[in-house]
């Protein structure tokens, strides 16, 4: 069997091999058929599918963003009283790398495409010298947003932790199984501003009718996903019913669990050479939600100076947000105060301070998710099929595509699922989605206090406060588990069961929050002598407890939402940046020198930020009891706090340069040769540590290997780890190594004709 075999078997935990090698020297010739047909599918590249797969995603992809941004504009004064303006801008992007989120840069990857073209129209009437008004409309016929497979790589398939990531923090082979997504719509804004004059008030009040029409089509799982686990399937599932009696008394003479040590269940990889997932994830019907808002605001303000010293502002804005089906419509008031107080009356040194409410609109995937996902049969009808001992379904389906030569590359169509008896008609959702009642749209109250004063004739220091506090931030929950009362995971965190036949259920409530705190210092340098410049600094913090970077998925213990609230992943309490612009003194027709050296600006840009916290994360850790792991990606050790740690610091240096060549120096017409340079020290700054911890699952002593050490899962310490510089590529995937960088030194040029 092999040297270290018959220990294994001592002590009840023999590996794959030995136990293939016991069953082959058994002398049971239904053992030793059984053993010898399934070793070739024990190593997974024997199957050339697989292995034309994995070869396709293996190496270093090119993942290009081209973006393209046009604007042309045209003003028009007629009058004295009447001016016009016309803009029309294209916006036409489209993005393949990591600044869209897209993580996955292999074939089975997917773009961001962006269109967008808007119209703008303004028309300024001076009424008299104490009163004018502004119409403005805009027309927006063409927004576009659209998540597209980049190529048509057949049926999405999971393969444990192998695979790129994908949407949603996913691993899989294949065209993606969550896109194409596409958000389209067409947006108008309709707006009237008036401004009075009288006496010390300035008024100024208007209203606005800002429709939109939404049109979103999420084909979620149309591209059905097959899910193939690691760990999940023992060998016996792939004997014959007349060979799984001899596999039990062969297990119980050798004191194994009847069905076999889950030390030699199948991988991932090898569940798929022999073509037994899991689960299947399939959608059906209509994919397409569409929805009208319709927005109205007005307001009111005035600007009052009551003295030679200090001017205050008041005003109000009232706002009916008409959100699409199912949120209905709400009416808000905003109320907002500030002021200004030159303190000596020499305006060196002025008092600023002001306060306010700011509504937001809700974002257009509340209403359209809860609609597309709401399993009325309306829109999509969701499919879901798990493989167990009495239902072969889901193995079956599999087996359908690749003997009529649809998969791994094609796809299925709602005729092969019937053809092995699921339906696909019946509405419902086995991932579900819905609006909390009452959702409310998300608001701020905003607060900022700052001192100018005057330093010098052209040198100015400002010192200041700014407090944001965001309530009612969108906070998707899992509403379909509840807690039970016994047992833990494996970090000593509760368990959930299911408390009806959803797999997982989203409600989109609107208790999240968030509370900013900075505080700035702000020295500048009013342009003098060819030079200006700035420096500022900001020392701030920042709480919420709403969801990282994902509208989908949801906290992993639902019903400790207040455990999540900690340090945001956007804190960042330390920031520095200082820049400065400065032109050459050399004035042209003063001889070759001067002509070479004139007319040159240079423009540095130095910036020093504290670095971006991380979480523990665990998201092979389970704590629903039927197993479930879509909740899984912000999942942590129970006594584990969210963001509890801090990436390496940022620091770069930029510069831009540019020289002048004058065609017609009395017009302005000109060339401007441009040298911009990025990172220009080439100062690695790690943007990612990587944080996921249980690559392996977590051990029964929690202790697993990081690149500072042991770390046990189970009782921490959770808090002061940091980042380490990996030395080799295979160290990118473990614990606390540095994973991700941002740009290394980069040297632009570019040539601009100015008129």
């Amino acid at each position: 069997m092999g040297a270290g075999c018959p220990a294994q078997f001592s002590a009840k935990t023999p590996d794959q091999l030995c136990y293939i090698n016991a069953l082959k020297t058994s002398g049971d010739p239904f053992l030793v058929g059984f053993a010898n047909g399934v070793t070739p599918g024990l190593s997974p590249l024997n199957n050339p599918q697989l292995k034309t797969i994995l070869n396709r995603d293996n190496g270093v992809f090119n993942a290009p963003d081209r973006l393209h941004n046009t604007i042309a504009r045209f003003d028009y004064q007629r009058s004295d009283r009447d001016s016009f303006g016309l803009r029309f801008g294209y916006v036409h992007n489209d993005f393949h790398s990591s600044l869209a989120g897209i993580t996955n840069a292999t074939p089975d990857n997917y773009g961001l495409f962006v269109r967008d073209f808007s119209i703008l129209g303004t028309w300024t009437r001076s009424i008299n010298q104490n009163l004018m008004n502004q119409l403005l409309v805009q027309v927006v016929p063409r927004n576009r947003s659209s998540a597209i497979p980049s190529h048509d790589n057949g049926i999405n398939f999971s393969l444990g932790t192998l695979g790129a990531p994908g949407p949603g923090g996913t691993s899989t082979f294949g065209a993606p199984a969550l896109v194409p997504y596409l958000a389209h719509q067409q947006r108008y804004q309709f707006e009237d501003d008036i401004t009075w004059n009288r006496g010390a008030h300035t008024f100024k009040f208007g209203a606005s009718y800002r429709p939109a029409n939404y049109t979103v089509e999420n084909d979620l799982w149309f591209n059905p996903e097959f899910d193939f686990k690691d760990g999940l399937l023992g060998l016996i599932a792939l004997a014959p019913a007349a060979v799984q009696g001899h596999l039990v008394g062969f297990n119980l003479a050798h004191g194994l669990p009847a069905l076999g040590p889950q030390t030699t269940n199948l991988s991932a990889a090898q569940s798929f050479a022999f073509g037994l997932p899991v689960d299947v994830v399939a959608g059906f019907n209509n994919p397409i939600w569409h929805g009208w808002g319709h927005y109205f605001g007005s307001y009111v303000q005035d600007s009052w100076k009551v003295s030679p010293r200090f001017t205050l502002n008041g005003g109000v804005r009232l706002d009916f947000d008409g959100e699409p089906s199912p949120l209905g419509g709400k009416f808000y008031a905003s109320p907002r105060l500030g002021f200004a107080w030159d303190v000596f009356g020499s305006h060196k040194t002025v008092l600023r301070g002001g306060a306010g409410v700011y509504v937001a609109p809700v974002d257009v995937l509340i209403p359209s998710y809860g609609s597309l996902l709401d399993g009325s049969g309306r829109y999509i009808n969701e499919v879901l099929q798990v493989l167990s001992a009495t239902d072969p379904r889901v193995a079956q389906l599999w087996g359908l595509g690749i003997a009529t030569g649809k998969l791994p590359f094609g796809h299925l169509t709602a005729a092969d699922f019937a053809a092995v008896g699921i339906n696909t008609t019946t509405p419902g959702a086995s991932v579900g989605y819905s609006v909390a009642p009452n959702y409310k749209n998300p608001y701020s109250f905003q607060t900022s206090l700052g001192l100018a004063q005057q330093l010098s004739n052209n040198m100015s220091l400002e010192l200041g406060y700014n407090m944001y506090h965001a309530v009612h931030l969108q906070m998707p929950v899992e509403t379909a588990y509840a807690r039970v009362p016994v047992g833990t995971d494996a970090t000593g965190g509760p368990l959930y069961a299911p408390t009806g036949s959803q797999f997982q259920h989203t409600t989109y409530a609107s208790n999240g929050s968030s509370i900013y705190h900075g505080l700035t210092t702000s020295l500048t340098r009013r342009f003098s002598h060819g030079l200006q410049f700035q420096a500022n600094y900001t020392w701030s913090k920042t709480i919420d407890d709403t969801i990282d970077f994902s509208s989908f998925q949801n906290w992993f213990r639902p019903d400790m939402l207040s455990s999540f609230r900690a340090v945001s992943v956007f804190d960042i309490p330390h920031i520095f940046v200082a820049n400065a612009v400065y032109v050459t003194p050399f004035k042209p027709g003063q001889g070759t020198l001067s002509a070479i050296l004139g007319d040159i600006t240079i423009s540095p840009i130095i910036t020093l930020r504290s670095g971006l916290p991380f979480s523990v994360r665990t998201p092979n850790l389970e704590n629903k009891l039927n197993g479930q792991t879509l909740d899984n990606n912000y999942a942590m050790p129970f006594l584990a706090s969210r963001n509890n740690n801090r990436g390496a610091p940022f620091y770069t240096w930029d510069m831009n340069l540019q020289k002048a060549l004058y065609i017609n120096r009395d017009r302005g017409v000109r060339l401007n040769l441009i040298v911009q340079g990025i990172n220009l020290l080439n100062h690695i700054n790690f943007n990612h540590v990587n944080d996921v911890f249980d690559l392996n699952g977590i051990p029964a002593s929690g202790i697993v290997q990081t690149a500072r050490g042991p770390l046990n899962l189970i009782t921490g310490p959770f808090t002061g780890l940091k980042g380490m510089k990996p030395t080799s590529a295979s160290q990118l995937t473990d614990p606390l190594f540095f994973s991700q960088a941002d740009v290394p030194r980069q040297v632009q040029f570019g040539l601009r004709l100015a008129f």
